[in-house]
């Protein structure tokens, strides 16, 4: 923290929890005092307790009467979850602000002094600002899924039909790949933002509904592949093991350039548009028609 201070031209800060007992809580924060940190946020909580157990205020009240002397200012944190909570908390613990956390991230409005706002328009107005400030979109994704699970009382009113909440719109928004499909998840149009598109658009969420899927488009049949050709209008084949030694071929041919070869006798033929050939013949037969194919 020393080092810190001493290079750096901006204000340092630093976050602790409480250690095993209050005298231990109140030695380290003085040692960091004596650091030159600016201010000092202290969670209500051992390193082993978790969010389910209850924070612990009054370690706080003694590590702000320790540094009342130094002038460092002190951050409460723990289980403040309303604005009210902050005012209690600073009123129980003489603390100069209090630090936000969980609250914060399921109703961003939990710092206004008149109560939430409704959830539907937080989450418009947080996408909005994401991107005038290009925020990453796997945060804001991941900020949207906290909204989601935002419990009833965090809600304001029971949102409106664009309400992000519950499982589904979790999964929606995890499938959303781009900004505009975020926009569209909250109301607002990918080409201006700042237009709301109303809570009865279609595909919307209502009240933690499933959002409505469009029909998939049937794919066009693809086309039979075409036979590859020869330059002089033959096709050749290859059958498979013969009956003679080694592979037997097919060797189909249009009648006209059959008879150029052999009077037209002695090969199968058929022409392009028919079936292919489906006699297998020993390789040495299959080089005799091949050669009387390029002498030709």
């Amino acid at each position: 923290m020393k080092t810190l201070h001493r290079n750096l031209n901006i204000p340092v800060s630093c976050k602790i929890r409480l250690l095993d007992t209050d005298q231990d809580t109140v030695e380290l924060a003085r040692r960091l005092a004596a650091c030159g940190v600016n201010a000092l946020v202290v969670h209500g909580r051992t390193t082993q307790q978790r969010p389910r157990d209850p924070a612990h205020w009054a370690p706080i009240k003694l590590v702000v009467d320790a540094l009342a002397p130094s002038g460092v200012p002190v951050v409460a944190n723990g289980d403040v979850f309303t604005w009210e909570d902050a005012q209690r908390v600073k009123s129980e613990t003489g603390c100069a602000a209090a630090m936000i956390a969980r609250a914060a991230m399921w109703n961003a409005s939990v710092f206004r002094p008149q109560g939430f706002l409704p959830l539907d328009e937080v989450q418009r107005d947080f996408v909005r600002l994401a991107l005038k400030w290009e925020n990453a979109l796997p945060n804001t994704k991941y900020c949207l899924k906290e909204m989601a699970y935002a419990p009833p009382s965090f809600q304001g009113r029971r949102g409106g039909a664009r309400t992000l909440l519950g499982h589904e719109a979790n999964t929606a928004i995890t499938r959303a790949k781009d900004e505009a499909s975020l926009c569209t998840l909250v109301g607002l149009s990918a080409a201006s933002p700042h237009e709301d598109l109303g809570d009865g658009a279609p595909g919307s969420f209502a009240n933690g509904g499933s959002k409505s899927k469009a029909p998939k488009q049937p794919k066009a049949p693809r086309l039979p592949k075409q036979p590859k050709q020869a330059e002089n209008g033959l096709k050749l084949e290859i059958a498979g093991p013969g009956t003679g030694n080694g592979t037997a071929a097919n060797i189909c041919q249009d009648p006209e350039s059959a008879g150029a070869v052999d009077g037209g006798e002695g090969l199968k033929r058929k022409r392009h548009e028919g079936e292919g050939c489906s006699d297998a013949q020993p390789d040495a037969q299959v080089r005799r028609q091949a050669d009387a194919i390029e002498r030709a």
